[in-house]
């Protein structure tokens, strides 16, 4: 099936030219069904399997594909596949004979992020600007999970990097905002627009729950601040409409003294 797929898909895309979106429909069909040809032959010939071994060998057959033609939506497959590999992979206890705590997970989730997305970054950069639309998706997944790893860890410091102490929950912020504006500011020097908006997003998410986190650590007075947060809130909607509306105002009395 995958075969059929890839191989249909090649011949309509690159050599009949004129079925091109089909053709490229068949090669993202055909990578599909490498997972259910795995499956498949697992229930044919009676083989003990898992869900990670599935994983890993779905990952590692559709590279090769991935980098070949080059579809973003395959590079999303790929990534998704090996990030799905690693997280069963950290949760067989029989593959490491021993228990991963939290703060492990977080660090190895922050971890190899941050390795898939700095590489990705790189290679784009000098040799593989072939290749960009794969590094790009690849990239920008990475950063994805990194910031969630390093957000999580803003908001427990039972799940920060360094450990429970109040300045590894400082240094966990400081980590979480620096990363942020990193990406940041080399997304406007790049006019990249996807990544200024995940940046802007998780930089929203951050002040919003850092927001509701300190007001009702309050608890009593916790209804009161959201009250009074809302009514500064509309206080200031309250002054721009009267300062507009105090220049329209100013402006037709200056227009009536000019006509008279």
């Amino acid at each position: 099936m995958p075969v059929v797929g890839i191989l249909g898909g090649y011949y309509l895309s690159y050599i009949k030219e004129d079925f091109k979106k089909i053709g490229d429909a068949f090669i993202f069909l055909g990578t599909l069904f490498i997972g259910a040809s795995i499956a498949l032959l697992g229930q044919l010939y009676n083989m003990d399997g898992s869900v990670l071994s599935l994983l890993v060998w779905w990952c590692i057959l559709t590279i090769p594909v991935t980098f070949l033609f080059r579809f973003k939506s395959l590079a999303f497959i790929t990534i998704s596949l090996f990030y799905l590999s690693i997280f069963y992979l950290l949760d067989d206890n029989s593959f490491f004979h021993w228990w991963f705590d939290e703060e492990q997970l977080i660090r190895i989730f922050t971890l190899i992020p941050f390795s898939i997305a700095a590489v990705s970054y790189f290679v784009r950069k000098t040799v593989g600007k072939n290749f960009a639309p794969v590094l790009s998706v690849f990239a920008l997944v990475s950063l994805k999970l990194l910031f969630l790893s390093l957000f999580v860890g803003t908001l427990d410091e039972e799940l920060s990097l360094l450990g429970r102490s109040m300045g590894s929950l400082i240094f966990q912020h400081i980590l979480f905002l620096g990363a942020v504006f990193l990406v940041m500011w080399l997304a406007n020097k790049e006019y990249n627009l996807v990544l200024r908006s995940t940046t802007f997003f998780w930089l929203g998410v951050f002040l919003i729950a850092k927001y509701f986190d300190w007001v009702w650590s309050y608890q009593q007075m916790g209804i009161s601040l959201v009250l009074f947060g809302c009514f500064l809130m509309l206080l200031v909607y309250g002054y721009i409409k009267g300062t507009k509306y105090c220049e329209t105002l100013k402006k037709e009395g200056l227009q009536a003294e000019n006509n008279s």
